[in-house]
C-alpha cells in the first residue's frame, strides 16, 4: 500500500534535522556535503564534516547555507535529496513526502522561493514554510493560539531569531546574522590575537561545545593544537574558561542588546505577560551555560530553555500537520 510521508525539516546553516510524523526525530546531521569538482556526490553529514580541510584537490567540502539561507543552490539540492533518501529508506514509498520547513523570519521572498525549489528538486512533494520562532513556540507544551505574550530567542548556527508571540502569531520580530558560526569565528580570532596560534573552525566549535557542558565553577582547561604564527610549526596551547567567555562576550552582548531592543518595542499590554511567561531559548547556541544568566541579569525576566533546544524547530513544525487551518495558511502556492 502506498502512503505519503509527513516530514518536518530544519535546514540549518550548521545542522539539518528531519522529523517524521510517525517516529519523531529520524535524522540529525551537519549541513555539510562533499562533492567532486565535476559535482558528483562523495559524502554528506558527519562523514563529510570530518573531511573538512583534509581532502585532495578534486574533492570540495561545502557548507551550502549561510545565515540560514541557501548560498549554493546545487549543493543544497543534492544535500536535501540525499537526506530525504536517508529519511525514507526504511519506509520506501512512491509518493513524494509532504515537507514543512523552518525559515528565518528575515528571509526575503527570493530566498524563500530558492528553499521551496531546492526542496522540490531534492524530492519533496507539497511544501510548507513556517517562521522558525513560530515552530519553536509550537514545540512547547502550551496552547500557543490561546497564549498571550511570550518571547522566543532561537540561536542557531547562522542566525538568531527573536520574536514576541501572542495568540499563535508573531507580533514583532528581529533576525540577526549573529549566532553559532560567529561564535566559532570569535574563538578563532581570540586565540590568534592572544596566543599567536592559528586554529580551525572545527577546533573552535569543539571548544564552544565544551562550554555547554562545563561546570561554571571550573577553570576548564582545554588543550588545543594549532599552528604557531611566529614559527609556522605545530603548538599545543591550554585554553581556560575565562578565555572562551571573553571571546564570546561581544556576541552574547549583541544578542542581549537586541532582545532588550525588541522588548522596548513591544506593546505595553504584552509586557506583563512576557514577564510572567518568560523568555524561551532554543537552538544550539542557547545551550551555552552563560547566556541564560546574562539575559536574566540584563533583562530581568526569567529564562527558560525549550525541552529539546537542538530539535525544537523541526519538532514544532511537525505539529502543524495536526492543525488543518494553520497548514492551509502555511502552504506554499507557487506563482
Amino acid at each position: 500500500m502506498r502512503f505519503r510521508e509527513l516530514f518536518s525539516m530544519d535546514l540549518g546553516t550548521t545542522n539539518t534535522v528531519i522529523c517524521s510524523k510517525k517516529k519523531g526525530v529520524i535524522l540529525s546531521e551537519p549541513s555539510v556535503i562533499a562533492i567532486t569538482k565535476d559535482n558528483n556526490f562523495v559524502e554528506l553529514g558527519s562523514k563529510a564534516k570530518k573531511m573538512l580541510g583534509k581532502t585532495p584537490d578534486f574533492v570540495k567540502v561545502i557548507r551550502p547555507l549561510k545565515d540560514g539561507v541557501i548560498t549554493d543552490y546545487d549543493a543544497t539540492t543534492m544535500m536535501i535529496e540525499h537526506f530525504l533518501k536517508e529519511a525514507t529508506k526504511k519506509n520506501p514509498t512512491f509518493l513524494k513526502p509532504k515537507v514543512i520547513a523552518g525559515i528565518p523570519i528575515g528571509a526575503t521572498e527570493v530566498e524563500k522561493k530558492a528553499l521551496v525549489s531546492a526542496l522540490k528538486e531534492g524530492g519533496a512533494g507539497e511544501v510548507f514554510l513556517i517562521p522558525e520562532p513560530m515552530a519553536v513556540a509550537l514545540s512547547l507544551d502550551v496552547e500557543t493560539k490561546e497564549s498571550f505574550g511570550f518571547m522566543v530567542v532561537d540561536i542557531g548556527g547562522g542566525t538568531t531569531e527573536i520574536a514576541i508571540m501572542s495568540l499563535g502569531s508573531i507580533v514583532i520580530s528581529k533576525s540577526l546574522d549573529v549566532a553559532g558560526d560567529e561564535m566559532d569565528e570569535a574563538i578563532v580570532d581570540y586565540i590568534k590575537n592572544n596566543y599567536s596560534l592559528s586554529i580551525g573552525l572545527e577546533t573552535a566549535e569543539r571548544i564552544k561545545l565544551a562550554l555547554s557542558s562545563i561546570n561554571m565553577n571550573s577553570r576548564m582547561i582545554e588543550k588545543v593544537v594549532g599552528i604557531d604564527i611566529t614559527t609556522g610549526l605545530p603548538k599545543e596551547q591550554e585554553i581556560s574558561l575565562n578565555d572562551i567567555l571573553e571571546a564570546l562576550n561581544p556576541i552574547i552582548k549583541n544578542i542581549v542588546t537586541n532582545v532588550r531592543f525588541l522588548i522596548e518595542q513591544t506593546p505595553p499590554e504584552l509586557i506583563s505577560e512576557i514577564y510572567k511567561n518568560g523568555i524561551i531559548l532554543s537552538g544550539g547556541g542557547s545551550m551555552l551555560r552563560t547566556i541564560d544568566k546574562t539575559l536574566n541579569q540584563e533583562i530581568g525576566i526569567k529564562i527558560l530553555r525549550a525541552p529539546d533546544p537542538l530539535n525544537a524547530v523541526a519538532l514544532g513544525a511537525l505539529k502543524v500537520f495536526d492543525d488543518d487551518e494553520l497548514l492551509k495558511e502555511l502552504r506554499v502556492i507557487e506563482t
